[in-house]
């Protein structure tokens, strides 16, 4: 399967998720940041922490970094990462 397929299966994926979803959806952009700051990780989780469940908390462009201090942690659950290769958001 090629990158191009796989894009459009993740696109697809994305928009069947959103389809079943309602609610208000939050995303967090950190396009451009290096690395997130205490103050960014706080919003982020924050924000996921006083929503409802039915609400989503997405992160694009988290660095690397800050993606893994979170996975060891064990918080990545609480946000969703939008896609890098998943194209302009409308």
């Amino acid at each position: 399967m090629g990158n191009d397929e796989r894009t459009k299966l993740e696109l697809h994926a994305l928009e069947e998720e959103a389809r079943k979803n309602t609610g208000n959806h939050v995303v967090f952009d950190l396009s451009g940041t290096a690395k997130a700051n205490v103050e960014d990780i706080a919003l982020i989780l924050t924000a996921r922490l006083q929503s409802a469940p039915t609400n989503q908390v997405w992160v694009h462009s988290i660095p690397s970094r800050t993606a893994l201090i979170l996975k060891s942690l064990r918080l990545e659950h609480l946000f969703r990462l939008v896609p890098e290769n998943a194209g302009e958001l409308n």
